[in-house]
């Protein structure tokens, strides 16, 4: 967390966190590059999928490569959402409504929210104007921009799943 948050250099990692030495740090990330360790072929990158509530609270985040089609991790982002507190009772797992872009406009993602009693909020590819979505979509902007203040996950340094968790 704290490369992400302050951008430093790994060189400038303290001892104190206990991760050894900046360059030791950095040299494992390297060497598990170089092993191609999150090397999948394709498009090279990472892509941020993420569930939050009407705030913009994140509730779940999954990383992807780049090259991974947003409607393959609609049902796993679904599917793990921790739940929302909202007064006595369990917490909810499932909302009234959900809102995404056109990358989720696919009949399987459609089905899987009628299967479970959430409203659609799906822009439809070709047809609706994607000024109407931008009423609920800045919330999620909002999300992302908040996510991608720690430098180094906008840079794409330290992307992978495990750190997005963390944030």
């Amino acid at each position: 967390m704290f490369v992400l948050s302050t951008g430093c250099r790994w060189r400038d990692l303290p001892q104190k966190l206990g991760c050894g030495s900046g360059h030791t740090a950095w040299r494992r990330l390297r060497e598990w590059q170089d092993a191609a360790v999150w090397d999948r072929g394709g498009k090279s990158g990472s892509k941020c999928h993420i569930l939050c509530d009407r705030n913009g609270l994140p509730l779940h985040v999954l990383a992807s490569a780049a090259n991974t089609h947003d409607s393959q991790l609609f049902v796993p982002l679904l599917e793990t959402n921790p739940g929302v507190p909202h007064g006595r009772g369990r917490p909810r797992r499932r909302p009234d409504k959900l809102h995404a872009d056109k990358g989720y406009d696919y009949r399987p993602c459609r089905s899987y929210l009628h299967r479970r009693g959430i409203g659609v909020g799906i822009a439809r590819r070709g047809v609706e104007d994607p000024a109407r979505l931008g009423r609920v979509r800045w919330v999620v902007e909002r999300t992302v921009s908040w996510l991608l203040r720690f430098k180094r996950l906008g840079l794409r340094y330290d992307c992978t799943e495990a750190t997005y968790a963390r944030c």
